[in-house]
């Protein structure tokens, strides 16, 4: 089977391991999933979005909210939405790490960067993107 998902690929796995458990334990004679076909994974590298995608994905950040209030004025929300949607198109960090950017990751106008889920270690040196991690840090106060 080509083109299916890893999810897919995961479960087929289990199945076969599962009736392997069966037949040690002889609660079959013959093993029935050893006639599935391997699923064959085809993986699609992610890319950045295209310029009038970006554009209408800031579009919506300046419409989003709910106008009956909350804990944080909707004017200030947005702000933190669109401080976090450049910090991750121009970092390359991916949404967990953006959230729990500390402020001691800032060197001057170096931002010293590693993703959590991979380790890896990123130095990323702009001064104008520094500006919007500063906007966005300032929000959180135990990030101070």
């Amino acid at each position: 089977m080509e083109g299916r998902s890893p999810a897919r690929q995961k479960k087929q796995s289990r199945v076969v391991g599962f009736f392997w458990a069966c037949l040690r334990r002889h609660y079959i004679r013959e093993h029935p999933a050893l006639a599935l076909g391997k699923v064959k994974v085809v993986h699609i590298p992610t890319d950045y979005f295209p310029p009038k995608e970006f554009q209408k994905i800031l579009d919506a950040i300046n419409v989003y909210g709910d106008p009956r209030g909350g804990f944080i004025p909707l004017e200030d929300l947005r702000t933190r939405l669109h401080t976090m949607t450049l910090l991750m198109r121009w970092s390359g960090l991916r949404i967990r790490d953006a959230i729990t950017l500390e402020r001691d990751r800032l060197h001057g106008d170096s931002l010293l960067l590693y993703q959590a889920k991979t380790g890896t270690l990123l130095l990323w040196n702009e001064i104008a993107c520094t500006t919007i991690v500063f906007c966005c840090i300032k929000q959180r106060p135990e990030y101070r």
